[in-house]
This record gives structure tokens, C-alpha cells and sequence, in this order.
């Protein structure tokens, strides 16, 4: 039977002439009807399901690792990831699991059930050297990974960043701007470094940043076949993350000490629900003006970044596949997961 758009609640079981039944609750989002099947989306259609019977095809991973670099649009993509009813943040948002595959192994139990994919944005994890060895742990443990890499045109990636870190007195603290530049330089996704990530036991997942700013609905829609979950239901566009001002440089320090003794103390959970409220991040900053913007690299730090990018962009065009415009997947050990191709 055809069904309409949604908009009204649904509170109870749908069930299947096989004898399948899925708890359905809360707003329903979507429902449309093909060929004689109807395809139902709540808002807690997933998290709520009793027994799926085939209607909602089990996920294809369980570890989904988005590993950076950070100013790549990592902020943008949590928000969404995590909005999703079949991934999980049980801890924080950069829960840098690989480097424990065991406390993988006791998530996976408290989240198969559900038929939910633990997931991770840790920015840092593309320059991480206990990345191999956590993911081949993990892939010995029959976990199925997913690396998402994230890549935006070195030079912006590198004028946002230092742009961020001056905002909260880093360069002061460090030895100024020119020290500040190296850093942003050295700790740029090189080549190689894309090469190892592709190399891992675990499928990978491209995606430029253009793409990812530009047409998110697809990126999502991409993203959800590859993990073989349902649709993101409402795609969060809005900018987030931007380059702010720290009303108080030493009282941000302080607040960055605060956050790192709290993630020492296992406070995860509360310290990302911090991280989250928006009324702090008002609280402690304010918007740039146009004159702090700016952000000059020197010309040899411009050339330098420039052929990386143009490196990694050969890199990921000759491993992997192109799935649509500025995404791309490349197939590691993993079982194949299923694809939505975009001409």
C-alpha cells in the first residue's frame, strides 16, 4: 500500500506477513511504499527495533573511524554521524578506540544487539603511529573497519588552522607565528602518510572537502549505503566549528587543562556534553574581525603545501575508486559493503 510523506507519530509494532515484527516509535520521518513494500523511517525506528526480519539490512562495519585531519570539516560530519540512530558515540566524540582494540571488543557487545557501528572522530588518527597496529589488532578480532579521510586543499586547511590556533594564544605560547607555520607544514596529510592509511586492513573512504561543504546530502547518502545503514534523515549544514576568538586567552588555557585532566579521569561522557552546549563556546569566545583573518603564508610554505595536495590528490585517484564527485572508496580486507554508484 502507498503510504504518504510522514509527519504524523507512530507508537507500537509494524508487523511482516513472515512474522517479523520492528517497534516503531516517535515522529515518522518518512514512509513511502514500492512494489508492494513499505519502507517506514522514525526517528527511533532503529535504536527501538525489537527484530528487523531483513527489513533493515545489518550494518557492514563495526568500527567507523573518521581520521582526520582536523579544519577538514571533521565538526560538520560528527554533528551528522551523530545524529544517526545506527552509529554510536557512547563516550566522546574523539574516542581514539584503536588504541585500545579490547574496549572495542566490550562496545561491539553493548551495541550489536541494536545493530548500532561504534563510531569515532579522532583527527589526529591519520598521523597516529598506534594506528596500524590498533587496526590490525582489531581486524584480527573480527572487527570490520571503516576509515573515513578527510581532504581539503592544504594551504586552506593550513591558514584555518592557524587561524584556530591563534585565536586561542597558541603561537604565543609556542614561539609565535613562523613556529606555529612549521608545525601547521609538518603536520599536514603528506602522501605518504595517505599511502599507510590506504595500506591498513580496513576499507577507506575518501572525501574531499568541497564535497563535503558542498552537497552534504550526498556525502550522507554515499556514506549510509557504504555502511549499509538506513538514510540520514535531516542533514545539519549549518557552519560549525569556525575560527573564534577566545574572550579570555588564559582563561581558554585554562579550560583546555580542565578538559584534558577530565578525559584522564575517564569523565568522557561529561566533557563532550560540555563540548556540545553552545552557550559555552558563546561563554569563553567571540567572532573574529576581518583583520585577524587574515593569515599569510610564506611562499615556500605555499609551494610546499600545494605539491602535497597535488600528490594526494594523484594518490587517492590511483587507490581507489570514484564513487561520486570528490568521494572515493577503496577496498581493503573487509567484505565488500554495498555501493550507491553516482554516475
Amino acid at each position: 500500500r502507498r503510504c504518504g510523506r510522514g509527519g504524523g507519530r507512530i507508537d507500537g509494532f509494524v508487523g511482516f506477513p513472515s512474522g517479523d515484527k520492528l517497534r516503531m516509535s516517535g515522529k515518522l520521518l518518512k514512509a513511502k511504499g514500492t512494489e508492494g513494500r513499505v519502507v517506514l523511517l522514525t526517528e527511533a525506528a532503529v535504536r527501538d527495533r525489537e527484530v528487523a526480519g531483513g527489513m533493515l539490512r545489518p550494518a557492514v562495519y563495526d568500527y567507523l573511524l573518521v581520521a582526520g585531519p582536523g579544519r577538514s570539516g571533521s565538526e560538520l560530519l560528527y554533528r551528522n554521524l551523530k545524529a544517526h540512530p545506527q552509529l554510536a558515540f557512547p563516550e566522546i566524540k574523539e574516542g581514539y578506540y584503536y588504541r585500545a582494540p579490547e574496549r572495542v571488543g566490550k562496545l561491539r557487545a553493548g551495541l550489536a544487539e541494536g545493530g548500532r557501528i561504534l563510531a569515532d572522530v579522532s583527527n589526529l588518527a591519520y598521523r597516529d603511529a598506534a594506528l596500524t597496529g590498533g587496526v590490525a589488532r582489531l581486524h584480527k578480532d573480527g572487527c570490520r573497519v571503516l576509515l573515513v579521510i578527510l581532504l581539503r586543499r592544504h594551504i586552506d586547511r593550513a591558514e584555518s588552522m592557524m587561524r584556530f590556533r591563534e585565536s586561542r594564544g597558541e603561537h604565543s605560547l609556542w614561539g609565535g607565528r613562523q613556529k606555529l607555520e612549521q608545525d601547521v607544514v609538518r603536520d599536514s596529510l603528506t602522501p605518504e602518510l595517505l599511502e599507510s592509511l590506504y595500506g591498513l586492513e580496513a576499507d577507506a573512504l575518501t572525501v574531499h572537502f568541497e564535497a563535503l561543504t558542498g552537497d552534504l546530502a550526498g556525502v550522507l547518502e554515499q556514506l549510509a549505503a557504504v555502511c549499509g545503514i538506513s538514510e540520514f534523515a535531516r542533514p545539519q549544514v549549518e557552519v560549525v566549528n569556525a575560527s573564534l576568538r577566545a574572550r579570555n586567552v588564559g582563561l581558554a588555557r585554562v579550560g583546555k587543562m580542565a578538559a584534558l585532566g577530565r578525559r584522564r579521569l575517564g569523565l568522557r561522557r561529561t566533557l563532550q556534553r560540555v563540548k556540545d552546549t553552545a552557550w559555552v563556546e558563546r561563554l569563553f569566545f567571540e567572532p573574529l574581525t576581518d583583520g585577524e583573518r587574515e593569515i599569510v603564508l610564506t611562499a615556500e610554505s605555499r609551494e610546499c603545501l600545494e605539491e602535497m595536495y597535488r600528490e594526494c590528490c594523484a594518490v587517492v585517484a590511483k587507490r581507489s575508486e570514484r564513487m561520486a564527485a570528490g568521494i572515493y572508496f577503496r577496498r581493503g580486507t573487509t567484505p565488500p559493503p554495498p555501493r550507491l554508484w553516482v554516475g
